[in-house]
């Protein structure tokens, strides 16, 4: 399901507990706040149940705890079928 951009992180939490999903996938903008990109993942880390994979990709992504990067679709789908 696609929620779009600037979707607050209160309502991320919501669809992914409601549908049940068990990943959570970001897209970064190259020109992000990193600071703000990096307060913004670690908060919706910490809102997501435990088992939800929370994977980050895009110029904009920043490493965190509990954040899976992917630096291109072919890594995206290897870590999906792997």
């Amino acid at each position: 399901m696609f929620l779009g951009a600037d979707t607050p992180l209160g309502d991320i939490v919501r669809c992914t507990v409601d549908a049940g999903a068990g990943v959570v996938c970001l897209s970064v903008a190259v020109g992000s706040d990193r600071e703000q990109v990096r307060r913004l993942v670690a908060e919706l880390r910490d809102a997501l149940p435990l088992d939800v994979v929370l994977l980050s990709g895009g110029g904009g992504t920043v490493e965190g705890d509990g954040v899976l990067v992917v630096d291109s679709l072919r890594d995206l789908e290897t870590w999906a079928h792997g």
